[in-house]
């Protein structure tokens, strides 16, 4: 068996789509998870995907001085993947 073509997990340390936390690029993350859901489909089971939050992904890079803990809507890496967060009821 070779483990390149059938992996059991998937990890990445970050930068997964470079959306840069704006909404106009919602694209990058369809073409991202679309990228995943291909290669279940082409070796014929689903594996577990382990995420690191890179600075892309949550506006660091182009919006410094930003606080993602505070925005209602949040960048799109938290909508798609909840779990990495847990938000302050209040604020």
């Amino acid at each position: 068996m070779n483990l390149l073509n059938n992996p059991d997990i998937f990890f990445i340390g970050g930068d997964l789509a470079y959306d840069d936390a704006f909404v106009t690029c919602y694209y990058t993350w369809d073409f991202f998870l679309g990228m995943y859901e291909a290669t279940f489909d082409r070796i014929g089971y689903i594996f577990p995907i382990v995420l690191g939050v890179g600075n892309h992904d949550v506006g660091l890079n182009e919006l410094p001085g930003i606080n993602i803990t505070v925005s209602l809507e949040g960048p799109a890496f938290f909508t798609f993947f909840p779990q990495h967060y847990a938000r302050d009821e209040n604020n």
